[in-house]
């Protein structure tokens, strides 16, 4: 236990991977005993099904995640059957090599799901294609046996489905609380650390949005109606309207940080101390939290945040009066207005996260409006793989390059009569991935990974006979391998070789004549290294696709969704106009995906050969600046929805349209050859009149604060007008650099082919 609570502790190992790790372990572990007892054979195909059910198991929702494992389970014992029934045919064995190396290509339009079931099911037709006995009898003994494996791990992986069906969302929403509480501790740091702050956001982003994506995989009827499945429903609203709150929460901290990060009066630092202690205060409740909604725990101490927030207030109107009597008074009232803001944040921390205890504790009732799904409805699978059929798509492209790259592979150890010359196949379907970049650092990993693990093997098996020894060492092996396959595949494939070369010292049919340890390593080295070889010639060959001709339409498709957001926001300013919470979150929804894409191919972008540093790094600014408007956006949404309704601001109109125009124009010069426009000063101007209008309106409430009038009309609609004059102001620094860095960037990025009209 003490190795498992280091490797937690050093790696972030998550404990539920480390918990199907063991599920895995045991699964495997079975009918290697029973192969081991009896002889028979099959066991060690079972035990391969089990195996490769344990690697391929995406967590997540249930349903979703029970579609995938039986799919890893039958199609690769049909996958089993039919390599053994052609084996002996070489054309039939290259045609239907052909044929399902690129199906499972092809499965990677399903997502990670999708990929990480292709390369299994993959895999167990490279795995019959070398048997030497090519009987029905044997294939459909290997083919069952292996699919009886991968039953038997379903099974074990799926035992708690009945008992805790929402227990994947309930983990995610934890994950997105714990996200939240990261982002509070690094924003309270000075001076702050930007690149941890921008990888916590990034964190962030997905986290919320995996969670949205498990709410929207969970099947829940549209009027429950036994005993169980109205408790379902109910678990799930619950854990819905929690992760709402945890998303508003989180929105109250961005705007809390931003405050902190750029005080530095006089008047803050005398409460700094105060502030910082509350703020230590809801970091502890957020853990507290966090940790309950984990482990299914409805008792939690009470607190009462907003008590001790309004002792800090009281403490801040006293501090005000002295420094307005020392001061020049219009410093010290811009002074006190900043950190007015930092204490509404906290007052909304505050009341958000007394809403969360709330709802966690049972004292308010969910609301069902919480479940309605935040994403369109996903496709049919007939028309996902439909979408993609054409040379335009990448995932098209994948599947041709695994065909031709593992059809290579086949026909050379055929030719060359190279032993377990399916190792060097299973390599390149492996290494090989939709994008050059990832087939790229995969392809180092993988070799730097079969050799620590061939050599760490080959002294194992070497000194290790006994047989139940070495299935004891398995189970740490498995244990640990299932722990770090999303974590560093670097270690995976060091944690997997040695488990491999294993299962193949156990007698199993391809072992007859070679059962010496030292010639499985090496030979498990020779044929990485070949395959590597192929996987990247082919990677660089066969139709690659370069992220600079994709990047104009992903970056287009990221503006489309924030130019609706501003659209919808700032009218929701205009003439009172109400705006739906549901299609508000559903736009930032989509809008944090769009991002997540970007911030991908950025990462692409940064391995690819012919990526130019300038490129690289116009990108990269693109970037930030696209997720600063989005913040700004945001704020300024979840602000509305607390106080629509309550005011009016009709003179944004104008800066609207404006905002509007430049964003369809950045979109336009993406798609097409339009020009861009001048940035228009007119925008500078109308901001610098709203600028001036609250300039008249602090005046104003100065000549108020001498008189001892504290709470008036001007007071709110300053800390409102406020608070939308400054983002206004941080959209319209975005949106211009936006413009700047297009500028260059456009003279170099390929726009995308325009689509055929049907």
């Amino acid at each position: 236990m003490w190795i498992f609570a280091q490797l937690r502790q050093r790696w972030q190992l998550d404990p539920r991977l480390l918990r199907q790790g063991a599920i895995t372990a045991i699964a495997v572990i079975v009918p290697l005993m029973l192969q081991i007892m009896t002889g028979a054979v099959e066991w060690n195909w079972a035990a391969w099904g089990a195996c490769y059910v344990g690697i391929g198991d995406p967590g997540g929702a249930y349903r979703r995640r029970a579609i995938t494992l039986l799919a890893i389970a039958l199609a690769g014992g049909l996958s089993i059957g039919v390599g053994i029934l052609i084996s002996g045919v070489l054309g039939l064995t290259l045609f239907l090599m052909f044929i399902w190396g690129f199906s499972c290509g092809f499965l990677d339009a399903f997502g990670k799901e999708g990929n990480l079931a292709g390369v299994l099911i993959g895999c167990c037709f490279l795995f019959a294609i070398h048997a030497s006995d090519h009987s029905w009898a044997n294939a459909v003994s290997s083919g069952g046996a292996y699919a009886l494996g991968g039953l038997w791990a379903t099974c074990l992986a799926l035992l708690a489905w009945p008992l805790q069906p929402e227990l994947p969302f309930r983990q995610s929403v934890a994950q997105v609380l714990r996200g939240v509480t990261h982002y509070l501790q690094a924003g309270v740091q000075t001076p702050p650390d930007l690149l941890q702050f921008q990888a916590i956001t990034l964190e962030n982003r997905q986290r919320i949005l995996n969670a949205q994506t498990i709410l929207t995989q969970i099947h829940l009827p549209k009027r429950p109606k036994t005993a169980a499945q109205i408790q379902k429903h109910q678990k799930v609203t619950y854990l819905a309207t929690l992760l709402k709150l945890s998303e508003q929460l989180y929105l109250a901290i961005l705007m809390l940080t931003e405050i902190l990060q750029r005080q530095r009066s006089n008047l803050f630092q005398s409460l700094w101390s105060d502030i910082y202690q509350d703020i230590n205060q809801l970091i502890l409740n957020l853990n507290q939290i966090t940790e309950q909604v984990e482990q299914v725990n409805h008792h939690l101490e009470q607190f009462d945040l907003t008590a001790k927030i309004e002792k800090l207030d009281q403490k801040f109107e006293q501090q005000k009066l002295i420094t307005f009597q020392g001061a020049d008074q219009s410093t010290a009232y811009d002074e006190s207005l900043e950190l007015n803001y930092a204490l509404l944040s906290l007052k909304q921390i505050a009341h958000n996260l007394n809403q969360i205890y709330n709802v966690f504790t049972g004292t308010i009732t969910p609301d069902s409006n919480d479940l309605v799904r935040q994403f369109e409805p996903t496709l049919m699978w007939w028309k996902v793989l439909k979408s993609h059929f054409t040379l335009d798509s990448v995932i098209f492209r994948h599947g041709l390059r695994i065909a031709i790259g593992t059809t290579l592979v086949v026909a050379i150890y055929n030719a060359w009569n190279l032993p377990y010359g399916y190792w060097m196949a299973l390599t390149v379907l492996v290494i090989l991935k939709p994008h050059y970049s990832d087939a790229s650092k995969r392809g180092g990993q993988r070799v730097l990974g079969s050799v620590g693990g061939a050599l760490g093997a080959i002294l194992l098996v070497s000194y290790v006979q006994n047989p139940y020894i070495l299935m004891l060492s398995m189970i740490l092996l498995i244990v640990l391998m299932v722990g770090f396959l999303p974590v560093n595949y670097f270690v995976f494939v060091l944690l997997y070789t040695p488990i491999v070369i294993i299962m193949d010292s156990i007698d199993n049919p391809f072992t007859a004549g070679l059962a010496d340890s030292w010639i499985l390593g090496e030979l498990r080295l020779l044929n990485t290294l070949i395959g590597a070889c192929v996987a990247f010639a082919v990677n660089y060959i066969v139709l690659p696709q370069w992220e600079p001709k994709r990047l104009s339409s992903q970056l287009a498709e990221l503006l489309t969704t924030l130019s609706r957001l501003l659209a919808m926001v700032l009218t929701g300013y205009q003439d009172n106009q109400s705006i739906s919470t549901q299609d508000l979150l559903a736009i930032q929804q989509q809008t944090r995906l769009k991002l997540s894409n970007i911030h991908q191919a950025w990462q692409r972008f940064l391995n690819e050969p012919h990526s130019s540093p300038q490129e690289i790094q116009l990108v990269e600014q693109l970037l930030h600046y696209s997720q600063r408007l989005f913040i700004a956006l945001s704020l300024l949404g979840n602000h509305l929805l607390q106080f629509q309704n309550q005011f009016s601001m009709p003179n944004l109109t104008m800066i609207t349209n404006q905002l509007t125009a430049i964003l369809g124009n950045l979109i336009a010069a993406l798609l097409s050859d339009v020009p861009l426009i001048p940035f228009p000063q007119e925008l500078i101007q109308e901001l610098a009149a709203l600028e001036t209008d609250l300039g008249q309106l602090r005046q104003q409430r100065i000549r108020e604060l001498k008189q001892q009038q504290l709470e008036t009309p001007t007071r709110q609609a300053i800390i409102d007008d406020t608070l939308i004059v400054e983002q206004l102001q941080i959209m319209t620094r975005s949106l211009q650099a936006l413009h700047n860095i297009l500028q260059p960037l456009l003279l170099t990025l390929p726009r995308p082919k325009p689509q055929r009209k049907e």
